[in-house]
């Protein structure tokens, strides 16, 4: 649109405003001016106001709803709307506002979709209101008609995580006693009872054995609930409980404050976005300045995208302009051209995928300069090209670009659709064809240097941007063809490929050409780079049409208008700006692509392409970051945990880090620990956040600890009144504390029928406070789940059920969990049969006024019931008491056949007591295992060597490394791959020897993994390992390894002490040796790997078990010394290392090494054997390492034993 010169009132309606206003206003000085404006009724606006208010409701901040009120006429509320929108634009600079699309079509979808069964415009329901912050879920599950729940929807979302929420959620609706409109539902606020109807809740109060009075946390009501709901529906009974997938709220046995919290985020995104009103005040103030820019700067734009020979798709654009249009500036006898530059990469739902600016939101300013006055004068007589590229993702997208020129104000715009290709499509595909002025090939190509725009390869385009060609010039096109997997052989048989070229004029075809399509010309990637000249000689000026079609692709043919005009001698070529590029190996442009692919919802291919990205540079911190938080993203907490672990004992203090690590436990349900993250962000972090506050409040009202989380929501209302759910959560929370303080009262007495003597007598009873008494519990039932690492714990389970039960049956002068009766169900539970007789004295003789009454066991169906009637007979205090001893254990209870069964539906693979594996396929490897779990009998056809290494792990766990070598005497090359490959598995079960329980199965597991004839000695491999992180305390380890191909293997079972690094004592790791430093790895460790070599952390090391090394070689040694105390002040810690080399034979020193000083736990040393004379070849030594904090003066020493060969008998 072009504009000649008017007054500023008539464009307001196509101008952009600036709003003069500070980059920040405090908060009293906002309060003070708003109060000095008259606020005005919204029933008192003008109706087109009204409108316009009730529209935008939902993304109006409260203090943006003020400011607004308090306008004083039309002028400035158009303002006040101007400024709306434009504060909200993603892409400032440019024609097009996102927001306000997005926000209009959310609007009207709501509207017309969640209106339909209510009185009210859908827009305003509880629905309505999550689709126009949110958008259309992923997906949605509607749950209409159940036997046992009330009609409910549950949308799945995936966003963008720049909202301020998580990208992975759930939100929930349900029609309130089955009528009327989908409410919002909230786990903790209306709990999941509220989900059931009459028949689901009366199925709840049958489990239940209809007893009300259930104290928080044991088997009752929710955990029914659950039970029900699940009946129903798997996602129903999961959002139930938490709106965040993976979050395991059963765990703890109670719905989840953070999915209540998640919720208030929702309603909070208007806030984050738009944090403060500032924006506004100028309206109110009359300080505001109209920026006019008029749409009147002639620029074509051409815009293409292809993909670099690395993989990597560019979208490639050049805008042409008139020289003489843009700012010409000269300064000290140097002229410099400057414009701006703005544009975006939206998606279908106008989300902004990728944008093209400068610092602070504003469009890119261009700067470029002009040598000489005579090229200054060219440059404004003139054409101007600018070139650019910018790095994207395959999809389909819509492309805005802008090219401003500051001073002037004047702009020029296009729009574009793009398809951005894949590599190696599902089928042959081709990209648009683009006009090319001219190209050339280039001598050489390095795909890790800087490159132009418009280079692909050796091939260098220059754009036809404006489609124009002279008669007596070749019109050349340029396109690339994509084949899918298999393509180049497929398409071979198929008879070859072709691209078709017409040039057509007003529908009827002039002139074309057949081009074959080289398929030798494919790179890695199967991209085709085609390029061919059509001759314009003759063709008379006018419009015409390019038709280009490439056989059996998926495109129907493309059309590109060609303008023809009459010779004109040559060509004054264009000035042309084109900065030279980073490549796409560089890993920024992996970055980011990870973050397009993030805004897209497609959290594994930004995992993967940042994963390329962090290889090429593992100390790429900024990706390191974006990789913590789409792992977070994705659910994967394990690994998050485990990749930070060891940068934050790097960087103690790094709240961010703090922070993630926290949010990455409560994830996996370790609230406990995420508790000590968050309290340590806590105390190292400056001023506290409601967000951070609601967070810490979900993680201890998930420990339990109700009270304290009751005080941290207090203190996050406090600092941000406006947040309505959290209100409505402080009311929830104070209404529980009084039940989870009686259970805590009454759990000794519920579980000490299984509570171990030294837990009753020197633990439980000398707990003095509440927050120790929930840190007990959690630790007794977790050291009796039966299948830890899953959500539920069947032990407790059970139990707690048969307590409720025994307390409702059975009451009397006690509790009923606490008569005999109670201990006796409790124990064996249900009897096949009751009876009562009349009951005897103790001369057997009966008593004609009372009854005994008798229980029936199978006694078959648990070893520890001698008898199958048990009697009790009545006593004084009204109650009814055993007539016989009887075991009443935790042994009794896990022997009863209910409790077995339930533990194997649970634990399929395993015997109730973790003796067995169980399958249908009798395999070598099963049957072996079999035997030495059952029977105690070891295979030996290997040749297997092992040793255990134990390093500290979060939690309080320690990471335990079996490593070994296999003789390679009986092995079996892998004929099928035609290589001198074996292909062995590690096949086996880590066992807990529990004192209470005996043993206990904690993982099985079966990894398969090669190794080849030219690695390690003539007689066995290289040193292998796998590991787990495990708890302190006496192991077993049956396992074995077998040679697929032949079924020979090797089983062994050894019993190992797993040592604990968290007692506060100095205490060394194990050491590890090696003869090269480790490699940095970037991804975290697999517990499901076997690694060739050992695997610490990050770092990877080329061990050998047999620690043997040539007199000419350097040890490299890695440890970590744990319970050293931080210096006062700097909080260092100072370690002083002493080591000497001594012969086994006779313990004498012959060699000591200088002392060093270490400021960090993980201590690196190299031992020169080369240093030292006396070491003789077959010599056996050790290395003594002397360790001293120098804090505390504590010492401890750790040794390590090597031997000394040849250099010929090196590995």
């Amino acid at each position: 649109m072009k504009l000649s010169f008017v007054t500023i009132v008539a464009i307001f309606a196509v101008a952009s405003f600036i709003f003069a206003v500070p980059s920040t206003w405090p908060a009293s000085s906002q309060q003070i001016s708003l109060d000095t404006f008259p606020r005005i009724d919204p029933e008192d606006l003008p109706e087109q106001y009204r409108v316009w208010l009730g529209e935008v409701n939902v993304i109006l901040t409260t203090r943006e709803r003020e400011v607004f009120l308090r306008c004083e006429n039309d002028a400035q509320r158009d303002h006040f709307i101007d400024g709306f929108w434009l504060v909200r634009d993603p892409t400032p600079g440019t024609p097009r506002n996102e927001a306000r699309e997005q926000h209009y079509e959310r609007l009207e979808y709501a509207n017309f979709q969640f209106g339909r069964d209510t009185s009210r415009p859908g827009s305003q329901t509880d629905r309505g209101r999550v689709h126009q912050l949110l958008g259309k879920p992923m997906d949605i599950n509607r749950l209409a008609n159940t036997q046992a729940a009330y009609p409910a929807e549950i949308w799945f979302y995936n966003v963008d995580p720049r909202l301020g929420v998580p990208s992975y959620f759930y939100v929930a609706f349900y029609k309130y006693l089955g009528y009327g409109e989908y409410i919002l539902y909230r786990p903790v606020g209306d709990g999941p009872m509220k989900l059931l109807n009459p028949a689901g809740v009366a199925q709840v109060r049958e489990l239940t054995y209809g007893w009300q009075d259930m104290p928080a946390g044991a088997f009752g009501e929710m955990q029914a609930a659950y039970t029900v709901l699940r009946e129903v529906d798997f996602e129903l009974a999961h959002a139930a409980f938490s709106l965040i997938p993976g979050e395991g709220s059963l765990v703890s046995g109670m719905p989840s404050l953070a999915s209540d919290v998640l919720l208030g985020d929702i309603q909070n995104i208007p806030n984050r976005l738009v944090p403060t009103a500032a924006w506004a005040y100028p309206v109110l103030t009359g300080i505001v300045e109209a920026e006019v820019r008029f749409e009147t700067l002639p620029v074509t734009i051409s815009a293409a995208a292809f993909i670099d020979p690395s993989g990597v798709p560019f979208i490639h654009y050049a805008a042409q302009t008139e020289g003489g249009r843009l700012n010409l500036n000269n300064y000290e006898d140097n002229y410099y051209l400057t414009f701006e530059v703005a544009g975006s990469l939206t998606d279908e739902q106008q989300n902004v995928v990728a944008d093209i600016q400068g610092v602070a939101g504003r469009p890119k300013i261009i700067e470029q300069a002009i040598e000489g006055e005579e090229n200054a004068r060219e440059v404004r007589s003139g054409s101007f090209v600018f070139m650019d590229q910018l790095p994207t993702i395959d999809g389909s997208f819509r492309f805005d670009l802008v090219i401003e020129n500051n001073v002037t104000n004047e702009f020029g715009h296009a729009q574009f659709d793009l398809s951005v290709p894949s590599v190696r499509p599902e089928q042959l595909s081709s990209s648009r064809p683009l006009l090319v002025r001219g190209f050339e090939y280039l001598d050489s190509y390095d795909p890790y240097s800087e490159r132009l725009p418009f280079q692909l390869g050796r091939l260098s385009l220059f754009p036809a941007v404006d489609s124009t060609y002279s008669s007596n010039e070749s019109l050349n096109v340029f396109h690339q063809v994509y084949l899918p997997p298999g393509g180049e052989d497929a398409t071979r048989t198929s008879g070859g490929l072709r691209a078709n070229y017409r040039l057509e004029f007003e529908g009827g075809f002039l002139r074309g050409k057949t081009s074959p399509i080289d398929l030798g010309d494919a790179d890695p990637q199967g991209t085709i780079n085609v390029i061919t000249s059509l001759d314009l000689d003759g063709l008379a000026p006018g419009e015409y049409q390019l038709r280009v079609d490439v056989d059996n692709d998926d495109r129907e043919p493309i059309y590109v208008p060609v303008h023809i005009k009459e010779p004109q001698g040559d060509r004054e070529p264009p000035f042309v700006r084109a900065q030279q590029q980073i490549p796409a190996t560089d890993p920024r442009i992996g970055y980011e692509r990870a973050l397009q692919y993030r805004v897209m919802g497609r959290t594994e291919s930004a995992l993967d392409t940042l994963g390329s990205a962090l290889s090429r540079e593992p100390d790429f911190k900024t990706g390191l970051d974006l990789q913590t938080e789409l792992l977070m993203e994705a659910g994967r907490y394990e690994e998050v945990d485990r990749l930070l672990v060891l940068r934050q004992i790097e960087n103690p203090n790094d709240e961010d880090l703090l922070i993630a690590l926290a949010r990455a436990n409560a994830g996996l349900g370790r609230h406990y620990n995420a508790i000590r993250y968050y309290e340590r962000a806590r105390l190292v972090g400056g001023e506290e956040t409601p967000d951070f506050l609601n967070a810490l409040a979900a993680e201890y009202y998930a420990d339990r600890q109700v009270a304290r989380a009751h005080e941290l929501l207090e203190r996050s209302s406090e600092l941000q009144p406006d947040q309505p759910e959290v209100r409505r959560l402080i009311d929830q929370v104070l209404a529980l504390q009084d039940d989870i303080k009686e259970m805590l009262e009454t759990f000794g007495n519920r579980v000490d029928l299984i509570m171990a003597g030294a837990e009753k007598d020197d633990q439980w009873k000398n707990l003095g406070t509440d927050d120790a008494r929930r840190a007990f519990v959690t630790k007794f039932w977790a050291g009796r789940d039966p299948t830890p690492g899953t959500s539920d714990n069947e032990f407790r389970e059970i139990y707690m059920r048969r307590v409720q039960t025994a307390a409702q049956r059975y009451p009397g002068s006690v509790p009923g969990y606490m008569t005999d009766r109670g201990k006796v169900y409790i124990i064996y539970g249900e009897p096949e049969e009751k009876a009562i007789r009349p009951a005897t004295n103790t001369e057997r003789q009966p008593v004609d006024t009372e009854t005994d009454i008798l229980w029936r066991y199978d006694a078959g169906k648990n070893s520890y019931l001698e008898q199958d009637e048990i009697t009790f007979s009545p006593d004084t205090d009204g109650d009814y008491s055993l007539k016989s001893s009887l075991d009443l254990t935790a042994s009794a209870f896990l022997a009863g056949q209910e409790v077995r069964d339930l533990i194997d539906a649970a634990r399929p693979n395993l015997g109730p007591v973790g003796t067995r594996i169980v399958s249908a396929a009798a395999t070598p490897d099963r049957t072996a295992m079999q035997r030495l779990l059952e029977e105690g009998v070891r295979q030996q056809d290997l040749a297997l060597q092992q040793e255990f290494a134990f390093f500290p792990a979060p939690e309080n766990n320690t990471f335990s490394v079996v490593a070994f070598e296999v003789g390679k005497a009986e092995l079996t090359a892998n004929s099928a791959a035609n290589e001198s490959t074996t292909t062995l598995r590690a096949f086996g079960l880590f066992l807990h020897k529990d004192p209470e329980l005996g043993e206990r199965p904690l993982r099985p597991f079966s990894i398969d993994f090669t190794i080849t004839d030219d690695e390690g000695t003539e007689k066995e491999s290289f040193t292998h390992s796998f590991g787990m992180p495990l708890p302190p305390g006496t192991y077993r380890l049956a396992w074995g390894v077998m040679d697929t191909s032949s079924g020979r293997l090797t089983t062994s079972s050894a019993d190992f002490e797993v040592p604990s690094f968290s007692t506060g004592a100095l205490m060394p790791s194990t050491i590890v040796a090696s003869r090269a430093e480790p490699t940095m790895q970037t991804d975290v460790v697999d517990i499901e790997k076997i690694y060739s070599g050992i695997r610490v952390g990050n770092a990877h090391f080329d061990t050998d078990i047999d620690r043997e090394f040539a007199s000419t070689e350097t040890i490299e040694l890695l440890y970590f010394v744990t319970g050293a105390q931080p210096a006062p002040g700097t909080q260092q810690l100072r370690l002083e290392v002493t080591s000497r080399i001594l012969r086994e034979t006779d313990g004498e020193n012959i060699g000591t090494f200088p002392a060093e000083i270490h400021d960090f736990f993980a201590i690196g040393q190299q031992i020169p054997l080369s240093e030292l004379s006396e070491l003789a070849a077959g010599g056996e030594y050790r290395i003594e390492i002397h360790i001293k904090d120098l804090v505390s003066g504590t010492e401890v020493v750790q040794t390590l034993p090597f031997r000394v060969i040849t250099p010929r008998d090196m590995h």
